[in-house]
């Protein structure tokens, strides 16, 4: 669901070039360009110049002696005999050792450039076959603004970018780390546009960026973004936390239920936390959080109606997930959990601190998995696997074919195949009546006699059966053999 926001602008005066796409392979017959604006909204220019830097595998094309720079039309002329435009200002420019180019424009007849903003050369490029897709950074430096002969703006050292490929940011992660010094106002607003579209973007890492010439508005309101220091906050518009600092924290972390996916490239430490989804009354549910939640928070949500248990045991022969309470709930594992009353139980939690990582972590016992889930994942049931999903109207875990959509803070079992012998898994839950006899374990023999939970007996129990994993009745009393 892609969410537009405002984007403020602010004043400025700077040289930087509009973000770009390119593809790997290009040559001088394509002609491809990127255009270098200008924003001089203290004064008119005369003249400037400015060190530009390309990315590895992107050269200025100068290919046969041309020119790879041409003068915007912000630059003034006069049209002679046949329409050739007679430009008043030239270009000059010479490559640095360190693979910087210096470009000079200055006036020939004593113009100035028209206007305070917009587009005042083209620059033509060429693109290795090998270079790789993704974000890669584009810098400008010691740029000099030229009001008159004794006096010159000199902005900031700024930075944008070009995606190169078929790059998307579609994939959670968006790293423009690469982004150095100023990132000006229209740098800003393109990037807050490719990021309106990218509907599972959960997080942003522009943490080299020393300041903003506009917001980055974040339509995700889970997600992340890490930024160098608070100074910047401002200019994230989010519903989440802005990450700060090469240690990577934040006041507070709120994650909002839907379609809303969440990641983290990084550990983050932050004083507070809260997970806004509701649970209906007497229903069982899945969820999985990137946070803790310690002995004494779980022992608060228990006396106020919350029981949350533990995938421990699965047992094929019955299609039986067997589930026990815990005392406590790790980042990142899935659990199951049910209410007494229609509450959200984890929006008033008080969190030290929190890891996240990038990927959601699993169980798996006897065969099969469940797997916790941060994205928007859809699940296609194959010939390798067998998905299943749960249904709380039922209280079971049910198979699914084809495009079934699973949310995030979520989680789903994973079955191989040719192990997935129904449609449905019920579910067990290990305690109140549930005895756990410490002495009886799978893989030995018991001398009682030993029923299954629905009732059936085990035969050849006798010294002669091996029992597997799982919850059976023994001698009048139900047991869990681990």
């Amino acid at each position: 669901m892609a969410v537009l926001f405002a984007t403020a602008v602010y004043a400025e005066d700077v040289l930087q070039v509009v973000p770009f796409k390119a593809q790997p392979g290009t040559t001088s017959d394509e002609a491809c360009s990127f255009s270098i604006v200008m924003n001089n909204e203290t004064a008119d220019i005369w003249a400037f110049q400015f060190d530009i830097l390309l990315p590895e595998g992107m050269t200025l094309d100068n290919t046969g002696g041309l020119d790879p720079f041409e003068l915007g039309d912000r630059c003034p002329y006069t049209i002679g005999r046949g329409g050739v435009k007679n430009w008043k200002h030239t270009i000059q420019y010479s490559f640095l050792d360190d693979g910087w180019c210096r470009v000079v424009v200055f006036t020939t007849d004593a113009d100035r450039i028209s206007g305070n903003s917009g587009e005042v050369l083209r620059a033509y490029y060429l693109t290795d076959d090998g270079m790789p897709e993704g974000v890669h950074p584009i810098l400008i430096r010691n740029s000099v603004l030229t009001i008159s002969g004794t006096t010159d703006l000199k902005p900031d050292d700024s930075s944008s970018y070009c995606i190169v490929g078929d790059f998307s940011l579609q994939a959670g992660f968006a790293d423009f780390s690469s982004l150095t010094g100023y990132v000006p106002s229209w740098v800003v607003n393109s990037l807050s546009d490719e990021l309106a579209l990218a509907e599972d973007f959960a997080a942003l890492d522009i943490r080299n960026a020393e300041s903003f010439g506009g917001s980055i508005a974040l339509p995700n309101p889970n997600a992340l973004c890490y930024v160098k220091h608070s100074a910047v906050v401002e200019n994230i518009k989010t519903g989440n936390a802005v990450v700060c600092g090469e240690g990577y924290s934040c006041e507070e972390l709120n994650l909002y239920d839907g379609d809303y996916c969440f990641t983290s490239a990084y550990n983050v430490e932050c004083l507070s936390a809260s997970y806004n989804r509701e649970f209906r009354t007497g229903l069982w549910s899945t969820v999985v959080l990137p946070l803790d939640v310690n002995e004494a928070q779980m022992s608060a949500l228990v006396q106020s109606g919350v029981t949350v248990e533990k995938l421990i045991s699965y047992n094929a022969d019955n299609n039986t997930l067997y589930f026990e309470q815990v005392e406590c709930m790790q980042a990142n594992i899935p659990y199951i959990i049910k209410c007494s009353n229609t509450m959200a139980p984890f929006t008033d939690i008080e969190i030290e601190s929190f890891a996240s990582t990038v990927e959601a972590d699993g169980i798996s016992v006897d065969g099969i998995s469940m797997t916790a889930n941060y994205g928007n994942s859809v699940l296609n049931s194959d010939s390798e696997n067998r998905y299943y999903v749960f249904d709380a109207a039922n209280g079971e875990f049910v198979l699914v074919g084809k495009n079934c959509k699973v949310s995030p803070f979520r989680a789903y079992i994973t079955v191989p195949a040719s192990e997935a012998q129904s449609k449905s898994m019920s579910i067990s839950h290990i305690g109140g009546d549930y005895t756990l006899v410490e002495g009886n374990v799978a893989g030995s023999t018991i001398a009682e006699d030993v029923y299954a939970i629905s009732g059936v007996k085990v035969e050849n129990v006798n010294g002669a059966d091996v029992l597997k994993k799982g919850v059976y009745i023994i001698g009048n009393r139900k047991e869990y053999l681990k």
